[in-house]
């Protein structure tokens, strides 16, 4: 594809592309809508012509694991502004799921948290994608990394990461709590609060200096479709991310 990847898409339940745009004006989003299900509805609509184009990674979880819900929010630290579509930006909450796999699963009712979950979690998931797609960490910008999984269910930790320009890092605390029930994973509630300092080409206008970031982890609702949602890392990191707990 030489068109960006960013935006709001339309697709069939095979993953057939039906129509996307990427503009986040709700008038043009809704006219996309309504035009593509015309389009759709008509007698001698194209738009399911054809088999949906191949993936190269996988569409949903893998049997056995557990979507976990992650959402991450700037607490403070935005220079005040007028722009109401600065607002928005400097208010939002970034949205993406977490795999855990079965194997992970394993260890984690075992009484150890996986270092494999660990590393996904931090280099995936602690990263600012409050305002955009975010750049994420590499195993080499870990500069120490530490989760405990106690008997009492309760977790602890600390993690830090940098680039090697030092331009974008992050570190900070890990705390939660993790219950398993008939042998099922009925709990995960994990709360990472990080000093994060830096943006990405995508994440534009994030505070000066070191800010702090919030991300919270809990299982997801099953019924709700985003749950369905790959994680945001396979777009980018596919074999890393499904090689890291999948083994």
């Amino acid at each position: 594809m030489n068109q960006t990847t960013q935006g709001f898409y339309l697709a069939d339940s095979e993953g057939r592309l039906l129509g996307f745009n990427n503009n986040r004006g709700p008038d043009r989003i809704k006219a996309l809508m309504k035009r593509t299900l015309r389009e759709w509805q008509a007698p001698t609509s194209t738009l399911l012509e054809g088999d949906p184009e191949p993936l190269d990674l996988p569409r949903k979880k893998p049997d056995g694991s557990v979507v976990v819900q992650v959402n991450t929010k700037v607490l403070s630290g935005y220079t005040a502004t007028d722009d109401p579509y600065q607002k928005i930006m400097q208010r939002a909450v970034g949205r993406d799921n977490l795999w855990i796999y079965k194997s992970e699963l394993k260890q984690l009712q075992a009484g150890r948290f996986p270092d494999s979950l660990a590393e996904k979690i931090v280099r995936f998931h602690a990263v600012d994608n409050t305002r955009g797609e975010p750049p994420m960490w590499s195993q080499a910008q870990i500069i120490s990394l530490e989760i405990k999984l106690h008997e009492s269910g309760k977790v602890s930790g600390e993690f830090s990461m940098a680039t090697d320009d030092g331009k974008r890092s992050c570190s900070g605390e890990v705390l939660g709590q993790i219950d398993f029930e008939a042998g099922r994973l009925a709990r995960f509630d994990l709360v990472l609060l990080g000093n994060f300092r830096g943006q990405g080409r995508y994440t534009p206008g994030a505070p000066s200096g070191k800010f702090p970031l919030a991300i919270a982890l809990r299982i997801a609702d099953p019924a709700t479709p985003a749950s369905l949602v790959r994680p945001q890392a396979l777009k980018a990191f596919g074999p890393g991310y499904l090689y890291l707990g999948s083994q």
